[in-house]
C-alpha cells in the first residue's frame, strides 16, 4: 500500500515502484504464465481496434495496466 501511495502521489517513478513490488513477491515465469492461464488479459471495448489502425499506420503501441 505504502508504494501504490508514493506513486500515486507522484513521489516515485512507475519504474521504481513496479521493481519493488516485484522484489517483494518474486514471482517465476511459471508464476506469471499460471496466473495469465487462469486470469487472461481483457482489453477494453474498442482498443484492439485502436491498436489495430495504428499499426497499420505504423505506429509502436505500449500497453500499460492501470491495475
Amino acid at each position: 500500500a505504502a508504494w501504490t501511495a508514493k506513486a500515486m502521489d507522484g513521489d516515485t517513478k512507475f519504474e521504481d515502484a513496479l521493481a519493488a513490488r516485484l522484489s517483494i513477491i518474486k514471482p517465476s515465469i511459471s508464476d506469471i504464465e499460471k496466473c495469465l492461464k487462469e486470469i487472461p488479459l481483457q482489453l477494453s471495448p474498442g482498443v484492439d481496434t485502436l491498436i489495430r489502425a495504428l499499426g497499420e499506420r505504423g505506429t509502436d503501441v505500449y500497453l500499460v495496466s492501470g491495475g
